[in-house]
């Protein structure tokens, strides 16, 4: 769900405010286990949400 409060409403339509991050995980599929403990480890989401939040 989005916090509307996040969205500027002042920057022009076009001006991207929001990054979504999704991944599929199938526990069928060896490698799917092995990408989602990388990606939830070794990702920068801390960098990817200071960039946003800038």
């Amino acid at each position: 769900m989005l916090d509307e409060t996040y969205i500027d409403k002042s920057l022009p339509l076009h001006a991207a405010q929001v990054i979504v991050v999704w991944w599929y995980n199938d526990a069928g599929y060896p490698g799917s286990r092995l990408f989602r403990e990388r990606i939830e480890q070794d990702f920068p989401f801390e960098k990817l949400k200071a960039m946003v939040d800038h």
